[in-house]
C-alpha cells in the first residue's frame, strides 16, 4: 500500500482472506449471540 501498488495474486488472496476472516468473525459472533439469547432469553 505504498506509492507503487501492483496487483498480483498475493494481494488478492490477502484481501480475500481478510474478507473471509471478517465474515467468519461476524458469523461466530452472531452464533454466540443467538446461543446466549436461547440460553437465557430474559436478558434480551
Amino acid at each position: 500500500m505504498c506509492g507503487h501498488r501492483r496487483v498480483d495474486w498475493r494481494d488478492r488472496t490477502e484481501d480475500a482472506a481478510m474478507a473471509m476472516y471478517v465474515l467468519l468473525a461476524i458469523v461466530v459472533g452472531l452464533v454466540i449471540y443467538l446461543f446466549y439469547a436461547v440460553i437465557n432469553p430474559e436478558k434480551f
